[in-house]
């Protein structure tokens, strides 16, 4: 193993071992005098962005081909989502979810095939393609998190059990915080898939056809479009929004698994 090699897997380490005292932090009370605060989550994202950076450093170019550097890239946009979040009153609560998700990622992202990125990538349409699914997936996965919370939070009150509720925030506040991140995951998917059309129409060489992602991809993009439709034109709020958001983060993660088995990359 080269240096370089070494430093993006000691960065790499260092990012779990953050994350995973983060995650820590948020589920008890002793370690949040440290990882409860801000600064730690800022210094959590900056590790995160440097071991981007030394993934790239390292492959020579920006591997977005590669899946370990697609789950790494992913993983460190649900942080991002989960900083937007935990800035809001009572949103502590979620850091659970979206924390934990950020360690599962991260950590799948060491076991993933590093393949990938190619020259037939090179240029600024590719890049951008990939970027805004990456952008959008993480958004969605944001959404996944409020919509778990909101159905938790609903069947809390149902059964008339109200402990613990005092620290989680309101439907009303979830419901709006789901739309939020679904209505931005979607558009930067829309944007990312309409880009990559773009990229594809001018690199027929490099173009592969139809692949399962490709396919996957648009199911997921109708998925949250007749979600959004559906909120919009006949007011699905509330419940029904959240089983669309839990539902499209499972078939988003079906996907994203068979890619990595599968397709060993995202094309």
């Amino acid at each position: 193993m080269g240096g370089v090699e070494k430093v993006e897997s000691a960065l790499a380490a260092a990012v779990l071992v953050v994350w995973a005292l983060s995650l820590a932090g948020t589920r008890w009370a002793a370690p949040r005098a440290l990882t409860g605060r801000p600064a730690w989550v800022g210094f959590g994202l900056a590790l995160h962005l440097a071991s981007l950076g030394a993934a790239c450093w390292s492959a020579g170019h920006l591997p977005l081909d590669s899946m370990r550097f697609g789950l790494s890239a992913l993983a460190l946009w649900v942080a991002l989502g989960w900083g937007w979040l935990r800035a809001q009153p009572r949103m502590e609560s979620l850091g659970v979810l979206l924390i934990g998700l950020v360690v599962l990622l991260f950590g799948a992202a060491q076991l993933a095939p590093n393949a990938g990125g190619g020259t037939a990538r090179e240029g600024l349409w590719f890049p951008a393609h990939v970027t805004l699914i990456l952008v959008g997936l993480g958004g969605l996965a944001v959404s996944a998190s409020l919509s778990t919370v909101f159905l938790f939070v609903q069947r809390q009150l149902k059964a008339k059990r109200f402990q613990g509720l005092a620290r989680l925030p309101s439907l009303d506040v979830l419901d709006r915080r789901n739309y939020q991140a679904m209505s931005f995951g979607f558009v930067c998917l829309t944007a990312g898939m309409a880009i990559g059309g773009v990229w594809a129409a001018t690199h027929p060489e490099a173009s592969m056809g139809p692949t399962f992602t490709v396919w996957g991809t648009v199911l997921l993009w109708l998925w949250y479009a007749a979600a959004l439709h559906a909120r919009l034109v006949s007011g699905w709020q509330g419940r029904l929004a959240a089983v669309f958001g839990v539902g499209g983060f499972v078939g988003m993660g079906a996907m994203v698994a068979i890619a990595a088995v599968v397709l060993r990359g995202w094309h």
